[in-house]
């Protein structure tokens, strides 16, 4: 019995972050990178779900699930077809109703991609995303959880890491924690190592290596006296290691 399937409904998506496919033009020409799943495979899709029980079904991809124009219709049938849990990975960059709040209570877990929680560095890497926007729709999803009595999915924040945030990591795991977040994870920016902004970790110095695993050691100790899940992906922390290891 398969357990798990990944389904993208759209690619489509609401910002143009510097380290995502989507800000680069010539892939999004290619096609299916830039539009939302017609109706014909909606209808094959749905048939798919029913005739095999998958335990969880989760919506990412290259694109913003919201930013699908009918993406709750959609997603309440198939939660309503399949019986299986679903989870989400989004941007929450754009003001959510109470219809589609309703909706994400529904669901099992939600993934919020959030790499540091200073609002200047934010706009200039993922370039039209607003924090107070983000911030406004946790604090309105708990607030609806609680008008309607309903518990709140299990909220894991996701950071990318590059050079220019190695010394926000801290930070952003205990802002993490105050919203009531369940896991804090990392994962290294997967770009050019050419590319001039942001920086892959292995552009960072000496130092900054050194300051980057100082707040992974915080941040998880931090995150471990209050209960929050702690994962790492992708080696981080062995390569700073190992850059710092050149002082």
């Amino acid at each position: 019995m398969p357990l798990g399937l990944v389904t993208e409904l759209t690619s489509k998506c609401n910002l143009r972050c510097l380290y995502c496919s989507k800000a680069n033009e010539a892939m999004n020409a290619a096609p299916g990178r830039d539009q939302h799943m017609d109706d014909e495979t909606s209808g094959k899709y749905l048939k798919l779900i029913e005739a095999y029980h998958f335990d969880y079904i989760s919506f990412c991809g290259t694109g913003e699930i919201t930013f699908h124009p009918d993406w709750v219709r959609t997603g309440r049938s198939i939660l309503n077809r399949s019986k299986s849990k679903l989870g989400m990975v989004t941007n929450f960059g754009r003001s959510l109703s109470n219809d589609e709040l309703d909706f994400l209570l529904d669901m099992f877990s939600i993934t919020i991609s959030v790499d540091t929680t200073d609002a200047k560095l934010m706009r200039e890497v993922r370039k039209a995303v607003n924090f107070g926007i983000i911030t406004t729709n946790l604090s309105n999803l708990r607030k609806r959880g609680i008008m309607v009595s309903k518990k709140l999915p299990s909220i894991t924040i996701n950071a990318t890491i590059y050079r220019e945030n190695l010394n926000h990591i801290y930070d952003t795991a205990c802002w993490a924690a105050a919203i009531g977040a369940n896991c804090f994870q990392m994962a290294r920016m997967a770009l050019d190592p050419n590319n001039e902004f942001p920086q892959v970790i292995s552009k960072a110095t000496a130092t900054e290596a050194l300051e980057g695993i100082r707040q992974m050691n915080k941040a998880s100790d931090k995150l471990a006296s209050l209960g929050v899940a702690w994962r790492e992906f992708g080696d981080v922390r062995q390569e700073l290691t190992i850059i710092a290891s050149r002082i």
